[in-house]
């Protein structure tokens, strides 16, 4: 409902697909159960189980499947004559991206495919960097860069440069109208925690706040979510009830428009967010994850401590 407030249309695959798609999406999950890994080494050391054990435990995960489905409803649309002239989307280099990717090449062939960079790129993001074999690697048309800074480090990461373009830094550009006389909303909370899509990241951040919450100095602290338009509704007020954090849902603002609103906003150490808290003049707590690189994207030179 939020997504469709400002009146704009959306198509998902459980609109178009049926039983038989979903069988099918179980079925190529399931031929992946007959990739091998033999032969991986880390500074000496046999790593093929790990891979394997990885590997396993996400050949079914749900979020992995309804990349299946996508290109299977990308297919359906074809088989009825519809026609895709162009697709703009986020570009992360994710996993969903590359099968939107694939089967949009394969069902789609005319379509104009462009990424649009727009969050923060570290290197330890390994899916962010393309190796010198990776010739034949998913990739848009046009890959357009938020700032000139992204431009170099995507041509750095290997990406080719005649698929780079530079683009403006859209995220932010709500900076260039905030002047030292420029007025604040009232603060609604104490506290603001900043969520990002996946679930058990949520869990852990939640988790970690409630606990610190039940210091009796504390006590009465109100406090917000802000969720990521991705993270279901439904499990998030299970997450909060689980933990029984007392809080309000903040929708229908963007990250910054909620952080001017607040004293304090939570947010992981690793996320783009953190940027945005600043950008609204409001502090900033981060909070560390244990499954997961340790960065800093203001100070992002060093691994944080």
């Amino acid at each position: 409902r939020e997504l469709c407030a400002p009146g704009a249309e959306f198509l998902i695959s459980e609109q178009v697909v049926d039983t038989c798609d979903v069988l099918e999406s179980l079925w190529l999950a399931a031929r992946e159960l007959l990739l091998r890994f033999d032969g991986i080494t880390l500074c000496g050391l046999s790593v093929s189980k790990i891979f394997l054990t990885s590997h396993w435990d996400l050949i079914f995960s749900p979020d992995l499947l309804d990349f299946n489905l996508a290109g299977l409803m990308l297919r359906k649309l074809a088989k009825r004559g519809i026609e895709i002239d162009r697709v703009i989307y986020t570009f992360e280099s994710n996993p969903s991206e590359k099968a939107l990717l694939l089967a949009m090449r394969a069902h789609q062939p005319k379509a104009t495919l462009i990424g649009f960079q727009h969050s923060a790129w570290y290197k330890e993001h390994l899916s962010m960097t393309l190796g010198g074999t990776e010739t034949n690697h998913p990739l848009p048309d046009v890959i357009v860069s938020s700032g000139p800074m992204f431009h170099a480090a995507l041509a750095s990461s290997g990406y080719p440069k005649a698929r780079l373009a530079p683009g403006a830094n859209l995220r932010f550009r709500e900076v260039d109208n905030v002047s030292s006389s420029t007025s604040r909303p009232a603060v609604e909370f104490d506290l603001l925690i900043v969520l990002n899509f996946s679930r058990k990241e949520t869990i852990e951040i939640v988790s970690k706040v409630a606990s610190a919450l039940r210091d009796p100095t504390l006590t009465g602290l109100k406090v917000g979510i802000k969720p990521h338009p991705l993270l279901v509704k439904g499990d998030l007020l299970e997450i909060l009830s689980r933990f029984e954090m007392s809080s309000v849902i903040v929708e229908g603002l963007s990250v910054s428009d909620a952080a001017k609103r607040s004293r304090c906003a939570i947010v992981a150490s690793s996320s783009i967010s953190s940027l945005e808290v600043l950008i609204a003049g409001s502090s900033l707590l981060q909070i560390s994850l244990e499954n997961d690189f340790d960065r800093d994207c203001i100070w992002h030179e060093e691994p944080r401590r």
